[in-house]
């Protein structure tokens, strides 16, 4: 079992960690997938949306890829600014985030992406690090 980071002895909630990431999973896999498309497309045009209105990261354009870390800060900031910290939503929702990070990674390295405006100069550099 684990528990929250932070968390004093009346709130810590056991969990397992994988009953988290399955539904993440899930989530992402099939439901979200659906309703929102890859997520690759979906995060390059909140990228897209997000440089055009000014944002950048350390200087260059917004990509698919930061948009799940953005939207994990954006959960763990309400998770470390509410009384209530433990939301097992919101942890769902990051692990969700990881996992489409993970996807958007495999979808540049994919051939037909290699030569996008957000494609990496070794796309599979972050992938090989988690598989060595």
């Amino acid at each position: 079992m684990w528990y929250l980071c932070g968390m004093n002895s009346e709130q810590q909630i056991p969990m397992p960690p994988s009953s988290v990431c399955l539904i993440a999973d899930k989530l992402v896999s099939n439901d979200r997938q659906r309703e929102y498309g890859h997520p690759f497309e979906d995060f390059g045009k909140t990228a897209a949306m997000m440089t055009g209105a000014g944002f950048s990261w350390k200087g260059q354009p917004i990509g698919p890829e930061h948009i799940p870390i953005l939207m994990s800060l954006v959960k763990i900031s309400r998770m470390l600014n509410n009384k209530n910290a433990y939301h097992k939503d919101s942890v769902v929702d990051i692990c969700g985030y990881m996992k489409t990070a993970q996807l958007v990674q495999e979808k540049y390295a994919e051939e037909e992406y290699k030569h996008t405006l957000f494609a990496k100069e070794n796309p599979t550099e972050c992938l090989k690090s988690q598989n060595e």
